[in-house]
């Protein structure tokens, strides 16, 4: 997510063909509200929120995550797959 706000223009008018109200359309039309699941590794620009709101018209709210889940995930299947080779 981190990239992705920052390169939104980019992806919407270069890689999705998408310019302005067009943009803001497709997303209010297939989504609520965005969610930046923030890990607290980078820092959030303080004027991102309303700048991704602003560019989709859609709410922007961060959701503190935490890590540990996903690291624990990733060590299981590891060990999964290491036990089956």
């Amino acid at each position: 997510m981190p990239e992705w706000t920052i390169r939104r223009p980019e992806i919407f008018e270069h890689e999705l063909d998408l310019l302005g109200k067009n943009a803001r359309d497709v997303m209010i039309e297939m989504h609520n509200k965005m969610i930046y699941p923030d890990n607290g590794l980078i820092l959030i620009p303080q004027a991102l929120p309303a700048e991704v709101s602003d560019y989709t018209g859609l709410l922007f709210e961060i959701l503190p995550v935490r890590l540990e889940p996903l690291s624990r995930g990733l060590r299981t299947a590891y060990e999964r797959i290491k036990s089956h080779a």
